[in-house]
């Protein structure tokens, strides 16, 4: 017999104030920094954020030019690296050796180089 397992959903974390500060800019009290937009970054990978916040979130960053920008992408990726799988590498390498299979031949390149097929016109 099979068992199941749920996996339940996280409780949803509003970002609303920080929506509202990246919407609106200039009537903001408190400027949206990069470490601001990097923590709710993190929540998409958490599943901690409704499709709808999370659209917002990507579209405002857009429209706003902070998906551009250099310290916003550094802070988000660092969120993303701290949110990925960790591997145990030591495991992976004994996996890969105990599979016996050989490296191969690839050389390297992307394309094969396409033989010369001569074209020939008919008037």
């Amino acid at each position: 017999m099979a068992s199941s397992t749920t996996h339940e959903k996280p409780e949803a974390v509003s970002i609303s104030p920080l929506l509202k500060r990246l919407a609106y800019p200039a009537t903001a009290d408190i400027q949206v920094s990069a470490e601001d937009i990097a923590s709710a970054f993190a929540l998409i990978f958490e599943d901690r954020l409704s499709d709808i916040q999370t659209a917002a979130l990507l579209t405002l960053l857009h429209s706003t030019g902070k998906d551009k920008d250099a310290a916003v992408i550094a802070k988000c990726s660092h969120r993303m690296r701290e949110a990925a799988s960790q591997i145990d590498k030591a495991s992976l390498k004994k996996a890969v050796k105990a599979r016996g299979k050989p490296e191969g031949s690839y050389n390297g390149g992307l394309v094969r180089k396409a033989p010369f097929i001569p074209c020939v016109y008919l008037d």
